[in-house]
């Protein structure tokens, strides 16, 4: 899918994961990620036309709101969308740290290329004694080993630079606090503090976000 989801055009993608240490309980998880799309222009049923564009943009570590402080606003004459990426996870027994690079750089027709990027990196601790499942290069829900479910608490630190070039979408850091109340391993409550900083264009927007989800998951 393309960063508007209205491109069309071609992608490939390539995901290399390595997991030096893989037992349960015990994980050291190393990762690189690559793809390359080549979006092209399109004529809508008006016959009006649309060159092929790009757009970064973020929420600030709430899905459950639509604003994004952060925005690239449409990168138009886009030709070609490269995205490069590291990951590291680390579980060892109720202990765990996670985190993400990412990079994207924008190629634009005629005009300077863009790139954007971000990071992320994650602790959890599960009060209860269980560790996270690992397997097939991802991380799943806990599953509790007690009657009463399992506990965890979690920090996160994301950041976010869509400024570069002739383009400023604007800087963004949130800090995250939380904890999971896992009944079942397809069932959990969740609470979420968010405090965010962003920047864009010499606005800064310094937001508080407190969350609270139930959650399904199949």
């Amino acid at each position: 899918k393309d960063l508007q989801g209205d491109n069309p055009g071609t992608t490939q993608a390539v995901r290399a994961v390595w997991t030096p240490v893989k037992a349960a309980g015990d994980v050291v998880h190393l990762g690189l990620a690559y793809s390359q799309e080549n979006p092209r222009g399109y004529r809508d049923g008006r016959d009006v036309s649309h060159p092929a564009s790009a757009r970064l943009r973020a929420r600030p570590e709430a899905g459950l709101t639509d604003i994004r402080l952060v925005d690239s606003g449409a990168l138009t004459t886009a030709d070609k969308i490269v995205r490069t990426g590291l990951e590291g996870i680390w579980i060892r027994g109720p202990f765990s740290l996670q985190g993400e690079a990412l990079q994207t750089t924008v190629s634009r027709d005629g005009k300077p290329d863009y790139t954007g990027n971000g990071q992320y990196a994650m602790a959890s601790w599960i009060l209860t004694g269980e560790s996270r499942p690992y397997n097939a290069g991802a991380v799943a829900n806990v599953k509790p080993a007690h009657d009463y479910g399992a506990v965890e608490l979690v920090t996160r630190y994301s950041r976010i630079d869509l400024d570069d070039a002739d383009v400023f979408g604007g800087r963004q850091h949130d800090w995250t606090i939380g904890a999971n109340w896992y009944l079942t391993s397809h069932f959990k409550f969740q609470a979420n503090y968010v405090k965010v900083d962003a920047s864009r264009r010499g606005v800064r927007s310094q937001p508080e976000i407190f969350e609270l989800r139930a959650q399904m998951h199949f």
